[in-house]
């Protein structure tokens, strides 16, 4: 909803313009890698794979695991909805 106020307005437009403003980093920040992978031709140099704890190993190395794995799940929902609150208002 569109706040009465000029000055919620034009914080509105700050949040905007820093948003852009910060995309456009971003992507500049991306070609500037990409130009410098292909200038000194990096891009045959490949990241080592690493293997996920996942399934029944993970469990048994950690039994904590699973109860970390939703209580994560949990705090991040319950981190956004705050986040959609406090931005909504």
């Amino acid at each position: 909803m569109i706040g009465d106020s000029e000055e919620a307005k034009k914080k509105g437009r700050d949040r905007i313009i820093y948003g852009i403003i910060g995309l456009a980093v971003i992507v500049s920040l991306w070609g500037l890698v990409n130009v410098v992978v292909k200038t000194f031709n990096l891009s045959g140099a490949a990241a080592p794979t690493l293997t996920p704890l996942t399934g029944p190993a993970a469990i048994a190395i950690c039994p904590a695991l699973r109860k970390f794995r939703i209580s994560c799940v949990i705090s991040l929902a319950l981190l956004m909805i705050r986040l959609f609150l406090l931005f909504s208002l």
